[in-house]
């Protein structure tokens, strides 16, 4: 159980980190620094999901929940920082898909 404690944390940080690095690589001053860009190749080469998938019990479950945390951290952070704001309603309605298709796969595992 302590794994959970530690790769969940750890995963909603990772990627709330990344969705302000993603947000000002897209929004900062200077078009031509790739400063935010380099940070994101630097931390995404380190990712956290081949830990958790090397110390899983139940993997499908495990992958689904990491999907899920990761989904929902991301795009929190950048709807938070307002980086979503010029949404479509199509966009809005592909967002949603993607969480209908998050539980259909839970469902559909029964």
């Amino acid at each position: 159980m302590s794994f959970y404690w530690v790769w969940i944390p750890g995963a909603i940080l990772l990627y709330i980190l990344c969705g302000l690095w993603t947000t000002w690589a897209n929004d900062r001053a200077d078009p031509n620094s790739l400063r935010w860009v380099w940070a994101l190749y630097l931390i995404n080469i380190f990712g956290l999901w081949p830990w958790v998938a090397r110390y899983s019990k139940n993997i499908v479950f495990d992958g689904l929940l990491y999907d899920l945390l990761i989904f929902f951290a991301f795009y929190f952070t950048v709807l938070y920082l307002g980086a979503a704001s010029n949404f479509t309603r199509l966009q809005v309605i592909g967002s949603l898909l993607v969480v209908v298709g998050f539980l259909m796969l839970k469902v559909g595992g029964k």
